[in-house]
């Protein structure tokens, strides 16, 4: 069964959307709500959230955000806001969509249906022929791949795999329509690893740091102002 957290203090149409969508499409999803953001993160810890509503406030929204990747980089990550003046500020941490904290119904059903669809797309599986055997791997698992001399490092949460790199075209071309980010020297990156972007550098969860593209920085950009457009 799916879970899904919502930390909305001021919001409770949120709250009541979403419970009347589950219950008309009948969804196996587990729905928890929060006043406390302390409370918030502490169940998080205990349960792993697959998505989260977040409340966004100058007191607690960053930290709430980061704490949930800290213990799942996964975790997908909406933001209610009231202020698209903080957009950029908030590029530091990865959040899948922003939605206007006073959106209605319609909004709030496109935006749910959106996060539902990324979790499905999360946790599909990549086939990779490796030199250490055939793989199946979750495209989530995913943190990077590395291109040198016509061989292919695939950087798993796990493991270091090696491939020959006619055997990953496919699959990263695969991986950059999900999202993933083409950086500087033949290498792309999960997204959900990073744990910030400054200027051209992203740095990631696994403590690596890696140079991205003015190209690939401006879509990623591109992409978070038109998802926080949505219920505008």
């Amino acid at each position: 069964m799916q879970t899904l957290a919502i930390y909305s203090p001021e919001n409770k149409n949120i709250k009541q959307v979403i419970h009347k969508y589950i219950q008309k499409e009948n969804l196996k999803i587990e729905v928890y709500n929060f006043n406390d953001p302390f409370e918030f993160v502490a169940k998080h810890h205990e349960l792993i959230f697959d998505m989260v509503y977040i409340h966004i406030d100058n007191q607690y929204s960053s930290f709430l955000g980061e704490r949930m990747r800290d213990y799942n980089p996964y975790t997908i990550i909406n933001y209610l806001t009231k202020d698209d003046d903080e957009l950029d500020s908030r590029f530091s941490f990865y959040a899948y969509q922003y939605l206007d904290h006073h959106a209605g119904e319609e909004s709030i059903i496109e935006s749910f249906e959106k996060t539902l669809e990324k979790y499905v797309l999360d946790h599909k599986l990549i086939a990779l022929q490796t030199d250490q055997g055939y793989r199946t791997i979750p495209s989530r698992d995913i943190i990077s791949i590395h291109t040198k001399q016509n061989k292919s490092y695939i950087t798993t949460k796990d493991e270091i795999l090696s491939s020959k790199t006619t055997s990953t075209e496919r699959t990263v071309r695969k991986l950059l329509k999900q999202g993933f980010i083409r950086c500087i020297q033949h290498r792309i990156i999960n997204p959900y690893y990073m744990k910030r972007l400054v200027g051209n550098r992203a740095y990631m969860l696994n403590n690596e740091v890696y140079m991205v593209s003015d190209a690939a920085k401006k879509g990623r950009e591109t992409i978070m102002k038109k998802e926080f457009s949505i219920g505008h």
